[in-house]
């Protein structure tokens, strides 16, 4: 009798268990590491023309740093969000700050950073969105590099 309920559980765990959301979680499910990130999706970075620019700045870079940047959430591996933000009195965009987020699709953090001013030669005038862009693609590929390092991945490019 014990045994007769016992396989019956098994088969019903077993008939049961592809009918599951993929968005679920269960112990046993593996979650995506950041150095397996390849195809990123860049979703809102706020409002505004000087975040507009910045989205398209940081999709150039990212693309530079061996990343693939698709057009639709549902292609990524990643979403990278954030917000960029210039102090009210100064839309100059040399004080801008940008934090973002690398999330997985359900919703796991892979990656974060806040980056902002930083001194540079005062002989040197650079653009300052381009200069965050340009700091966030090379923390990502970074830090991906430690990722896929400590995991024992071989590099690809």
């Amino acid at each position: 009798m014990r045994s007769s309920i016992i396989l019956l559980l098994f088969f019903g765990l077993l008939f049961l268990s592809p009918l599951q959301s993929p968005a679920q979680t269960s112990p046993g499910t593996r979650q995506l590491r950041l150095h397996e990130v390849v195809r990123i999706y860049i979703g809102d970075m706020g409002a505004g023309d000087a975040a507009a620019r910045f989205r398209l700045l940081l999709e150039e870079q990212l693309v530079r740093k061996n990343f693939v940047v698709v057009d639709n959430e549902d292609r990524a591996d990643a979403l990278l969000v954030g917000v960029l933000s210039l102090p009210p009195l100064d839309e100059s965009e040399g004080n801008a700050r940008v934090t973002v987020q690398l999330r997985a699709h359900e919703g796991d953090r892979l990656w974060s950073g806040n980056f902002g001013p930083r001194l540079t030669s005062v002989f040197r005038m650079k653009d300052p969105l381009q200069m965050r862009a340009e700091e966030l693609a090379r923390r990502l590929r970074a830090d991906w590099e430690k990722s896929a390092q400590s995991a024992g991945a071989k590099r690809k490019s």
